[in-house]
Protein backbone atom coordinates (compact mmCIF):
# COMPACT_ATOMS: atom_id res chain seq x y z
CA UNK A 1 0.00 0.00 0.00
CA UNK A 2 2.91 2.75 0.97
CA UNK A 3 4.53 1.70 -2.33
CA UNK A 4 1.53 2.34 -4.14
CA UNK A 5 1.35 6.01 -2.59
CA UNK A 6 4.75 6.49 -3.59
CA UNK A 7 4.66 5.82 -6.90
CA UNK A 8 1.22 8.09 -7.27
CA UNK A 9 3.18 10.83 -5.33
CA UNK A 10 6.17 10.43 -7.47
CA UNK A 11 3.80 10.52 -11.06
CA UNK A 12 2.15 13.25 -9.96
CA UNK A 13 5.53 15.20 -9.03
CA UNK A 14 6.84 14.36 -12.35
CA UNK A 15 4.14 15.36 -14.67
CA UNK A 16 3.23 18.71 -12.42
CA UNK A 17 7.35 19.52 -13.34
CA UNK A 18 6.99 18.08 -17.30
CA UNK A 19 3.95 20.78 -17.54
CA UNK A 20 6.10 23.58 -15.50
CA UNK A 21 8.66 22.81 -18.01
CA UNK A 22 6.81 23.13 -21.12
CA UNK A 23 4.67 26.12 -20.08
CA UNK A 24 7.97 28.05 -19.49
CA UNK A 25 9.37 28.12 -23.32
CA UNK A 26 7.88 29.83 -25.77
CA UNK A 27 7.36 28.59 -29.04
CA UNK A 28 10.11 25.97 -30.69
CA UNK A 29 12.36 25.94 -33.84
CA UNK A 30 14.73 23.32 -34.68
CA UNK A 31 17.78 22.30 -37.36
CA UNK A 32 19.57 19.50 -37.79
CA UNK A 33 23.22 19.56 -36.73
CA UNK A 34 26.14 17.06 -37.24
CA UNK A 35 29.13 17.05 -34.81
CA UNK A 36 32.49 15.36 -35.21
CA UNK A 37 35.37 14.62 -32.39
CA UNK A 38 38.81 13.60 -33.72
CA UNK A 39 41.31 11.54 -31.12
CA UNK A 40 44.67 12.45 -31.77
CA UNK A 41 46.22 10.40 -34.80
CA UNK A 42 42.53 9.61 -36.30
CA UNK A 43 42.60 9.37 -40.08
CA UNK A 44 39.53 10.64 -42.52
CA UNK A 45 37.16 11.85 -40.07
CA UNK A 46 33.92 12.72 -41.92
CA UNK A 47 32.67 16.15 -42.46
CA UNK A 48 30.53 17.71 -40.12
CA UNK A 49 28.85 21.31 -39.34
CA UNK A 50 31.18 21.24 -35.99
CA UNK A 51 34.64 19.81 -35.72
CA UNK A 52 36.06 19.36 -32.42
CA UNK A 53 40.03 18.49 -33.48
CA UNK A 54 41.18 18.50 -29.83
CA UNK A 55 38.42 16.38 -27.32
CA UNK A 56 40.78 14.60 -24.98
CA UNK A 57 37.60 12.14 -24.34
CA UNK A 58 37.86 10.84 -27.26
CA UNK A 59 40.98 7.46 -27.36
CA UNK A 60 44.01 8.34 -29.85
CA UNK A 61 43.19 7.18 -33.54
CA UNK A 62 39.27 7.61 -33.10
CA UNK A 63 36.75 9.49 -34.47
CA UNK A 64 32.90 10.11 -33.16
CA UNK A 65 30.27 11.47 -35.80
CA UNK A 66 26.86 12.77 -34.37
CA UNK A 67 23.94 13.96 -35.69
CA UNK A 68 20.37 14.94 -34.27
CA UNK A 69 18.50 17.80 -34.16
CA UNK A 70 18.86 21.37 -32.28
CA UNK A 71 15.80 23.32 -31.22
CA UNK A 72 15.40 26.59 -30.07
CA UNK A 73 13.00 28.02 -27.35
CA UNK A 74 12.09 31.20 -27.64
CA UNK A 75 12.54 33.57 -24.51
CA UNK A 76 9.08 33.05 -22.74
CA UNK A 77 7.32 34.78 -19.66
CA UNK A 78 8.64 37.58 -17.29
CA UNK A 79 12.15 36.24 -16.75
CA UNK A 80 13.21 36.08 -20.50
CA UNK A 81 14.68 32.58 -20.56
CA UNK A 82 16.02 31.41 -22.84
CA UNK A 83 16.44 27.27 -24.02
CA UNK A 84 17.71 25.37 -26.10
CA UNK A 85 18.13 21.36 -26.37
CA UNK A 86 19.45 18.62 -29.19
CA UNK A 87 19.70 14.32 -28.97
CA UNK A 88 20.87 12.09 -31.42
CA UNK A 89 23.00 9.02 -32.12
CA UNK A 90 26.67 9.35 -32.90
CA UNK A 91 29.35 6.24 -34.47
CA UNK A 92 32.81 6.26 -34.08
CA UNK A 93 35.42 4.96 -36.69
CA UNK A 94 34.85 1.56 -35.37
CA UNK A 95 31.30 1.20 -36.15
CA UNK A 96 30.20 1.73 -31.91
CA UNK A 97 27.01 3.48 -31.77
CA UNK A 98 26.03 6.29 -28.66
CA UNK A 99 23.18 8.41 -28.55
CA UNK A 100 24.15 12.29 -26.75
CA UNK A 101 22.45 15.00 -25.51
CA UNK A 102 22.91 18.31 -24.89
CA UNK A 103 20.71 21.43 -22.72
CA UNK A 104 21.95 25.16 -22.51
CA UNK A 105 19.28 27.38 -20.50
CA UNK A 106 20.24 31.19 -20.21
CA UNK A 107 18.28 33.35 -17.25
CA UNK A 108 18.67 36.71 -17.30
CA UNK A 109 19.72 38.29 -13.70
CA UNK A 110 18.24 40.24 -12.25
CA UNK A 111 20.60 43.96 -12.87
CA UNK A 112 19.58 43.53 -16.95
CA UNK A 113 23.13 43.59 -18.28
CA UNK A 114 24.52 39.59 -17.67
CA UNK A 115 22.93 36.41 -17.55
CA UNK A 116 23.54 32.64 -15.64
CA UNK A 117 24.39 29.86 -18.39
CA UNK A 118 23.97 26.60 -17.54
CA UNK A 119 25.68 24.23 -20.34
CA UNK A 120 25.07 20.14 -20.41
CA UNK A 121 26.80 17.66 -23.12
CA UNK A 122 26.69 13.79 -22.71
CA UNK A 123 27.76 10.91 -24.68
CA UNK A 124 26.71 7.55 -24.14
CA UNK A 125 26.84 4.18 -25.52
CA UNK A 126 28.89 0.91 -26.42
CA UNK A 127 32.29 2.05 -27.43
CA UNK A 128 35.53 3.28 -26.06
CA UNK A 129 34.32 6.95 -26.24
CA UNK A 130 31.22 6.64 -24.16
CA UNK A 131 31.23 8.91 -21.09
CA UNK A 132 32.33 11.69 -22.33
CA UNK A 133 30.75 15.09 -20.23
CA UNK A 134 30.68 18.57 -20.47
CA UNK A 135 28.89 21.17 -17.89
CA UNK A 136 29.25 24.39 -16.91
CA UNK A 137 27.57 27.14 -15.26
CA UNK A 138 28.61 30.51 -15.65
CA UNK A 139 27.77 34.45 -15.15
CA UNK A 140 28.22 35.91 -18.72
CA UNK A 141 27.70 39.67 -20.10
CA UNK A 142 24.72 39.88 -22.59
CA UNK A 143 21.76 36.66 -23.17
CA UNK A 144 24.67 34.63 -25.68
CA UNK A 145 27.57 32.61 -25.11
CA UNK A 146 29.19 33.16 -28.43
CA UNK A 147 28.80 37.32 -27.76
CA UNK A 148 29.87 37.12 -24.50
CA UNK A 149 32.82 39.55 -23.80
CA UNK A 150 32.67 38.41 -19.81
CA UNK A 151 32.58 34.96 -18.74
CA UNK A 152 32.88 33.72 -14.91
CA UNK A 153 32.88 30.45 -14.65
CA UNK A 154 30.99 29.38 -11.79
CA UNK A 155 31.31 25.33 -11.74
CA UNK A 156 33.23 23.46 -14.55
CA UNK A 157 32.81 19.60 -15.30
CA UNK A 158 34.75 17.66 -17.97
CA UNK A 159 36.18 20.32 -21.15
CA UNK A 160 32.83 21.95 -22.65
CA UNK A 161 35.51 23.95 -24.76
CA UNK A 162 37.03 21.18 -26.28
CA UNK A 163 34.77 18.41 -25.79
CA UNK A 164 31.07 20.07 -26.08
CA UNK A 165 29.65 20.14 -29.89
CA UNK A 166 26.87 23.01 -29.40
Amino acid sequence: MLRRLWLALALVAVTGLAVIATAGAGPATSIPISWVMIGQGATNPPSADVVLPNCGGVPAHLWVRGTGTWTFFSPSGNAGNIQSMANGTATDSSGNTYRWNYHQSGQPLTYGTHSMVVDDFVLSGSGPAAGIHSHFIAIINGTSVDEATEFELLHLLGDPFDCDPI
